[in-house]
């Protein structure tokens, strides 16, 4: 006996819709695996500019460095020959903005352009500023404030490295 005509239609439907839903899991299957690349090739990319970003700020940051030092050796040499050759060993700031300004008029490193100098004992009275836009009373105490915050923190540093390399020694 032969099938019928309208069930040999009905198996070619069935057939066609499981080809045509494999077609479309395939295709689902690539959609995925694409979708999935497409967030690895993002993710990448990303890292790769943080990786440039980070790059470029070191780069910044050693110029920057590179920049002060040569600054701060330009206006500091000068200061502390005069200090020695006084034969005191007393540092004037004046003499250091003298030796900032002079760096700056010969252009050979980046200015500093101090407003002020000062010497310090972290006490008001050993304290000395120089300079046109020197700090008020109230400023100069905060300075002086920060300062000696500053130079606690300093000595804990040196004192637990100076444990450290007792205890290593």
């Amino acid at each position: 006996m032969r099938p019928s005509p309208l069930a040999r239609r009905w198996l070619d439907a069935r057939h066609l819709v499981a080809g045509l839903s494999l077609v479309v899991i395939a295709l689902a299957l690539l959609a995925y695996w694409a979708w999935q690349a497409s967030v690895r090739r993002h993710q990448v990319a990303i890292e790769l500019l943080r990786s440039h970003a980070e790059l470029a700020a070191q780069r910044l940051g050693a110029r920057m460095q590179n920049e002060l030092y040569l600054s701060a050796t330009a206006a500091f040499r000068p200061a502390l020959a005069a200090a020695r050759s006084s034969g005191t060993g007393a540092f004037d700031p004046s003499t250091l903005l003298a030796a900032a300004r002079a760096a700056e008029a010969c252009n050979c490193v980046p200015p500093l352009r101090p407003a002020y100098a000062l010497r310090t004992d972290l006490t008001t009275a050993g304290t000395m500023f120089a300079g046109p836009a020197a700090p008020s009373d109230a400023e100069r105490e905060s300075l002086l404030a920060a300062l000696r915050d500053a130079y606690k923190i300093i000595e804990h540093v040196v004192a637990v490295a100076g444990f450290i390399i007792n205890v290593c020694v």
